[in-house]
């Protein structure tokens, strides 16, 4: 079995939609901002794949991102963000139950309120993902990704960076990522789970969205370098006691 069917079949029949932060070592996470649905799929055709998009609140509604690395002794940071979603969808396997896709391409939360246009705003962190997954199962769905299976890398902006500056933190290898959907509406019209159209992609439509990532946080080298060699001036200390 694909490993993306295994991993639909695992979250809908747990109930686990990541629509809460798990243990991990930082968070992000916004829940479904009031404003129209911003989350939407356009269909693929016989030229073109799906796509993925997000039409972010405009700067005087944002995007409420809050980013919690507390375990390390840093304060919860909330950012007035703006988002971008551009993911290619292929084709989907109907599951019986719902659907399933893979998704590639890129998002990024910018910080509104570190910058005067939209060109000037800092990112906050990025998402590079690659052959993740997408399904939806009636009118509720997630797009998820993970280092686990290779499918997702998180890059820190200047504006996350700041702030695990701050407890000399850089962002490791283990993270993952998801956007979980409801509320689907269909393009064509009405509410529904969509089907899958006469080129094999799930139909259009679009629905609110919330998101959770994680991911594991490090020393930074400087700090990573410190640690070490106090470790060693400890060591050298035990041996000449003993």
């Amino acid at each position: 079995m694909h490993k993306r069917s295994t991993i639909a079949m695992i979250v809908a029949t747990t109930g686990l939609w990541l629509t809460a932060p798990a243990s991990a070592s930082i968070s992000f996470t916004f829940q479904d901002p009031s404003s129209a649905m911003e989350f939407e799929y356009v269909e693929g055709d016989e030229k073109t794949d799906g796509h993925i998009g997000y039409n972010s609140p405009s700067p005087l509604n944002p995007l409420q991102l809050t980013i919690d690395a507390s375990d390390h002794g840093l304060e919860p940071i909330v950012f007035d963000a703006f988002l971008e979603i551009d993911l290619d969808v292929s084709t989907a396997t109907d599951l019986g139950f719902g659907a399933i896709a893979d998704v590639t391409g890129t998002f990024r939360f910018y910080d509104i309120g570190g910058g005067e246009l939209r060109g000037d705003f800092p990112m906050i962190f990025e998402g590079i993902i690659t052959d993740g997954s997408f399904f939806v199962i009636g009118t509720t769905g997630a797009q998820v990704s993970s280092s686990t299976d290779d499918s997702l890398v998180l890059n820190a902006g200047p504006a996350l960076q700041d702030y695990l500056d701050l407890g000399s933190l850089s962002l490791a290898e283990q993270m993952d990522s998801s956007f979980s959907i409801s509320g689907i509406s269909l393009t064509g019209g009405g509410f529904g789970a969509p089907g899958i159209n006469q080129f094999g992609y799930l139909e259009s439509f679009t629905s609110n969205a919330a998101y959770v990532g994680n991911a594991g946080i490090v020393p930074s080298p400087p700090a990573a370098l410190t640690l070490t060699a106090l470790a060693c001036v400890s060591a050298r200390r035990r041996r000449k006691m003993a």
